[in-house]
């Protein structure tokens, strides 16, 4: 792993190089994974049922990679990207504890077994967000990680790696 000027520079020209918004999402996802250590869901909306599906699962054990396929109501699974867990840098950041996982309805995996004894531990049940709106501003995909390797809530710098400014073409 680089410093995170290296990072967020490769990540940007692996994005830019995307040639379809399949390849937007795999190389966002790979970039969470890679920089974060995190385990990565990719969820592509279905305009024609009005629903998000896991198309991509990267890190994880068994029942991560098991996502594949799974779907859920688009009004239920737009919860994670509710405005009142944005950061700054435009990521969401959902809380185990937030009462916004009461709305959701799906499956969800929750793989973390260890919690450190740290002020910045990542806990059991949190989730990152990052929403690929299209043009019009409409949520298109929403790239879901959660479990770091190394434990923690990542760093601003981290953060910044993984936040791209992203607008996808409607399918």
């Amino acid at each position: 792993m680089g410093s995170a000027p290296e990072d967020a520079l490769r990540w940007a020209r692996r994005l830019a190089a995307a040639r379809d918004a399949d390849g937007v999402l795999a190389a966002l996802a790979e970039a969470v994974h890679d920089v974060l250590g995190m385990t990565v869901a990719v969820n592509l909306r279905r305009p024609a049922d009005d629903r998000f599906e896991v198309t991509y699962v990267i890190g994880g054990g068994a029942e991560a990679a098991g996502l594949v396929g799974e779907e859920y109501e688009a009004e239920s699974f737009l919860v994670v990207c509710d405005p009142v867990h944005q950061r700054p840098d435009g990521l969401y950041l959902v809380p185990a504890d937030s009462p916004f996982w009461d709305a959701f309805e799906g499956r969800v995996v929750v793989e973390q077994e260890v919690v450190l004894d740290v002020p910045d531990a990542w806990r059991p049940g949190d989730m990152l967000d990052i929403a690929l709106r299209d043009r019009q501003g409409e949520i298109m995909a929403v790239v879901a990680a959660d479990d770091p390797a190394d434990g923690r809530v990542p760093s601003p710098d981290q953060f910044g790696v993984v936040a791209p400014d992203v607008h996808m073409r409607s399918p």
